[in-house]
């Protein structure tokens, strides 16, 4: 029995609470999560492990860790499935398991993944979506670095890599969803493939989201703060939430993967990033290239971009980023004017 590095159980951790991977995904599930530590015995018999799974156990140690022929279990302290929770996972690191309005009123002492776990926590969310699509405004706990949303999917986000063949939760009752309160998927003599047939036909988010294509959009910007926030820029604004670092660009409706614009402004004038939220991946410009790289994402071609921006400047931000594997001219589709993507 050993204790593994605590950059993996992070990893493991942050993997199946968001339902986002950031490994390449082995055929069998990465991660299964038990609600009671007596159905590791029969999950370990089942077809769901293999090896590369990672199993976790509640125990009374955290952080304990077993290999079962390659399948990995690590002991957890207290309940992943239960808001209000501090769960012990390593003995240097704690998650702290939170319903979305409870996060809001309390103080962050340490990494905290926040679920929506009722409706009242639904019209919260819708709410605060709305203020940062419509007046550039993002809840400062939701941003914050050591904060992250979980079943991203669920709340609108692409559901790229998420599903069984990412995390899976077993419940006491034996059933197996892919995340706490999600649907049934089957139980523990399902196959890998018939929870992936299971979770295809089950992929309807709810109503309220489904029709909210915005929301996309507004979880990578979100993730885009969240990353400012942790280079020390405190109140970023991101081109599209409440207006544009270039007046007069045209409204149009944003690829919701698309690189983001996010600049503030300083004693030393405008300082400004280009994210990536496919990737993470951040590039830094001048104020003038922010200018260019503004209109190039909201036109979708350099030569109309010249209309809002320096041609020069236009012309070299394209080649560069075009260069380098992050072309800003991914395609936009312009809004008549009276529909304006919000999310409500």
């Amino acid at each position: 029995m050993s204790t593994p590095l605590l950059p993996d159980i992070r990893l493991y951790a942050m993997e199946w609470g968001t339902g986002r991977p950031r490994t390449p995904r082995t055929p069998a599930p990465a991660v299964i999560v038990l609600a009671v530590p007596g159905l590791l015995p029969g999950l370990l018999r089942s077809p769901l492990p293999a090896p590369g799974t990672t199993v976790l156990v509640p125990g009374d140690e955290p952080g304990e860790r077993v290999d079962h022929h390659g399948v990995t279990v690590l002991t957890y302290e207290g309940k992943l499935d239960t808001p209000g929770e501090d769960v012990g996972l390593h003995p240097d690191f704690y998650l702290r398991v939170d319903g979305y309005r409870a996060a809001a009123r309390t103080v962050l002492l340490g990494p905290t993944l926040v679920r929506l776990t009722d409706d009242a926590d639904l019209d919260a969310y819708l709410a605060d979506a709305e203020l940062a699509l419509g007046e550039g405004e993002f809840r400062d706990f939701l941003t914050h670095p050591a904060v992250q949303l979980a079943d991203l999917s669920d709340l609108g986000a692409p559901d790229t890599g998420d599903g069984p063949a990412l995390r899976l939760y077993v419940a006491a009752d034996g059933s197996v969803s892919h995340a706490p309160g999600g649907p049934v998927l089957g139980d523990l003599r399902s196959t890998p493939d018939e929870l992936a047939a299971a979770w295809r036909d089950a992929r309807t988010v709810r109503t309220e989201i489904g029709q909210r294509p915005a929301l996309a959009r507004y979880l990578a910007a979100v993730g885009a703060v969240r990353a400012a926030r942790a280079r020390g820029v405190s109140r970023p604004r991101v081109s599209g939430f409440g207006g544009r670092l270039v007046a007069r660009l045209p409204e149009v409706e944003e690829v919701a993967d698309a690189p983001l614009l996010l600049w503030s402004d300083g004693g030393e004038g405008v300082k400004a990033t280009v994210h990536d939220p496919r990737t993470g991946r951040e590039i830094s410009l001048s104020a003038d290239a922010a200018r260019a790289a503004d209109a190039l994402l909201v036109t979708g071609d350099r030569d109309t971009a010249s209309r809002y921006a320096d041609p020069q400047t236009v012309h070299a931000v394209d080649a560069y980023f075009a260069g380098i594997g992050l072309p800003l001219t991914p395609g936009t589709t312009p809004l008549a004017p009276d529909t304006k993507e919000t999310a409500r």
